[in-house]
């Protein structure tokens, strides 16, 4: 991952935003970091703490990404296994509200299958969640697949999902969005 954002309301056609935009890590900290850490450069100070994910650069194993700015040089590599993450806390400022937008910039290999990019799910029991996850898939007919889940516990489950498929060895946008006003996810 290069960025990951998150926000509650969007930015206006001029460019301006409002005071919701709740997190934005470029993941371009490098690795002389304190404590492996990535910062929230939105203001908000929700910043997070990477795990068994190393910091890589254009220099190395990255060197092919012809195809990606990084604003530093350096982005985050995990590999896709439970240990492999950044944990960017639990604030009440990640809670659902009226809209919720979720953005990142990933670099799909094929071997990688469901795996999330930003989520706060709760579960309650085996079959209730909620919260929401913008996440990757293999989705068998449509393949490999990005899409955002929501959950609200007893009152129900949504998803929507790109299509075609990712495209392996290539640099994704993507952005979830979801609004109470017409209850739809894109």
């Amino acid at each position: 991952f290069d960025n990951v954002f998150i926000k509650h309301e969007n930015t206006y056609p001029d460019g301006t935003t409002d005071d919701n935009l709740i997190g934005e890590w470029l993941f371009d900290d490098g690795p002389n970091a304190p404590d492996n850490y990535t910062y929230d450069t939105s203001g908000k100070n929700n910043d997070g703490q990477a795990y068994s994910a190393p910091w890589v650069t254009e220099n190395t194993s990255w060197a092919y990404r012809d195809n990606a700015y990084f604003s530093t040089g350096y982005a985050l590599q995990f590999d896709n296994t439970a240990s492999s993450y950044v944990d960017m806390g639990n604030s009440g400022s990640y809670d659902m509200e009226n809209e919720i937008s979720l953005e990142a910039w990933f670099y799909w290999e094929d071997d990688i299958a469901d795996s999330c990019i930003f989520n706060k799910y709760d579960y309650v029991g085996s079959t209730e969640r909620y919260g929401y996850a913008l996440k990757t898939i293999t989705n068998p007919p449509y393949g490999d697949q990005v899409g955002l889940e929501l959950g609200a516990g007893a009152l129900g489950y949504g998803d929507a999902w790109s299509y075609p498929e990712l495209e392996n060895g290539k640099w994704h946008h993507v952005v979830g969005t979801w609004s109470m006003a017409d209850n739809t996810i894109r």
